[in-house]
This record gives C-alpha cells, structure tokens and sequence, in this order.
C-alpha cells in the first residue's frame, strides 16, 4: 500500500485511494452483502451499522459503505430485491457514509438490471 500510495498521489494528488484497509487510503471500504450461508434472519441494519461501527476512528479518512447487489458470489448475476438494496442505500447516506453500490461484472449487459433505478 506503501508504494500504491506513492504513485497514485504522484500521479494526481486528489485521486482517492479506498480499500477494505486503513493503511495510506483516504476512504475505508466496507460491505453489506446477502451471502448465502449467514444465518437467518438477515441482519437488515447492517449498512449503518458497518458505517457507525468506524465513523469518527479517523479524522482524515472518509468512510463508505458497498451495497454489493449480487446474492452470493455464486449467483452474481442475480441481484438482491430492490427493497434490500433501497434500504442499505438510505441507511449508508443516514450514518455518514457515500453512495457506493457494487455489481460483479458490467453495466453494459449485466442480466439483472432491476434494481439500477434504486441507486
């Protein structure tokens, strides 16, 4: 990350870095995500809770919170329902955190398109 940073801030110094670590990164990266063997019932409250859980550990850092789309790895062409996805999308922008929704592959052709409305 030592090196990332270098060249990326070398390139253009207003260019953010954002990983799931802390470590030489301006935004710190988590995820709400639906994956299949998590014990049920589904946690509804994790996007603000992932956004609260580190909001203010860092004053120099941005915090954001990925809305992944796909259910599972395995099945990441087939998005959550769109009232999932609303729902980690309020709860992210309520607690502090950016706008950040995932899809595994590309917009262009992605076969489950019912939820990009939503975001």
């Amino acid at each position: 990350m030592d090196r990332i940073h270098e060249l990326v801030k070398r390139i253009n110094p207003h260019i953010a870095i954002s990983t799931y670590n802390d470590h030489k990164v301006d935004i710190v990266r988590n995820e709400s995500n639906t994956k299949l063997t998590r014990p049920h019932p589904v946690w509804l409250y994790s996007s603000s809770e992932n956004v609260k859980s580190v909001e203010d550990t860092w004053e120099d850092k941005l915090i954001s919170n990925c809305c992944i789309n796909a259910v599972d790895l395995q099945y990441r062409f087939m998005g959550v329902s769109k009232e999932e996805v609303s729902i980690r999308l309020y709860e992210s922008i309520a607690s502090g955190s950016g706008l950040d929704f995932c899809i595994i592959g590309v917009f262009d052709g992605y076969s489950d398109r019912r939820n990009f409305p939503s975001c």
